[in-house]
């Protein structure tokens, strides 16, 4: 049986973790910045989840950097993941009221999931709808 940790507790493993990574990615960062960029990723989360959302955006913006630079050389591995914190990253701009933001992200994880999905369209068409929903929620009317 599993126990739902509390958050200052699933804080602290995160910490640990994320601390382990950016050791790692100085030795093999090829080989550890996705899971650093994950770890920031997971923390963004977890504020968000209690409604700290400052710090979500903090840890989203810190993983979409990383995760950014390693699209570069191989967009086809990591644009899933890049798409999935513009949206995580715009999620939390919605709750914060910064409805500009929200768009501008939402608008760039659209870019990339209409990329997606004309080659998996049974993958990706369900994270694109969610995304284009974002501009109901907010009113602003999408410039695409």
């Amino acid at each position: 049986m599993f126990e739902i940790l509390p958050f200052e507790d699933a804080k602290k493993y995160l910490l640990k973790a994320l601390s382990v990574y950016e050791r790692l990615v100085i030795t093999n960062p090829q080989m550890y910045k996705l899971p650093l960029a994950g770890a920031y990723k997971n923390l963004a989360t977890i504020y968000h989840d209690i409604g700290n959302f400052s710090e979500s955006v903090k840890y989203n913006l810190q993983s979409l950097e990383i995760l950014k630079e390693i699209a570069i050389n191989h967009p086809e591995i990591y644009e899933e993941e890049l798409a999935g914190t513009w949206g995580n990253l715009s999620c939390t701009y919605l709750h914060m009221q910064l409805l500009p933001e929200a768009q501008d992200c939402a608008l760039k994880a659209i870019e990339i999931y209409e990329k997606l999905a004309v080659i998996q369209p049974n993958t990706y068409n369900i994270d694109l709808a969610k995304q284009l929903s974002r501009f109901g929620w907010t009113g602003i009317r999408p410039a695409v």
